[in-house]
């Protein structure tokens, strides 16, 4: 398991989304909302789904499946990642460009789990 660290501000409130035997395995602060104002979202991969928080409480989820897929990039100093299906875009999410380091940790995490969940083998880990 390679959990985040306990400094990390969002992980308390991160742990207490877990279902039962779920492990966290990276997480991101959202700073911006869509009209790309300070806002207060969080974004976590665990070992069985993506999880997201909107400022103001409202929680969404996506297990694991075939066909999703996490980019991440840059412009104009905003950061974003976007989530998508075979069909159609799921969820965007913004943040300052600050938060890139854990954006790329938390789309690192994203793509071991899936590849993980979808060929049944181990995670594959950076030494």
């Amino acid at each position: 398991m390679n959990e985040p660290a306990p400094s990390e501000p969002w992980r308390g409130e991160a742990l207490t989304r877990l279902e039962p035997g779920e492990a966290l395995e990276a997480g991101l602060v959202l700073d911006l909302d869509s009209r790309l104002h300070y806002t207060d979202g969080l974004l976590l991969v665990t070992d069985r789904r993506l999880v997201a928080r909107r400022a103001g409480g409202e929680w969404q989820a996506w297990p694991y499946r075939t066909g999703l897929r996490l980019t991440h990039f840059d412009h104009a100093g905003v950061g974003c990642l976007e989530l998508f299906d075979e069909a159609a875009r799921l969820a965007t999410w913004r943040f300052t460009l600050g938060q890139n380091p854990a954006a790329l940790r938390l789309t690192e995490a994203f793509e071991r789990q899936l590849e993980s969940h979808l060929s049944g083998g181990p995670v594959e880990r950076d030494e």
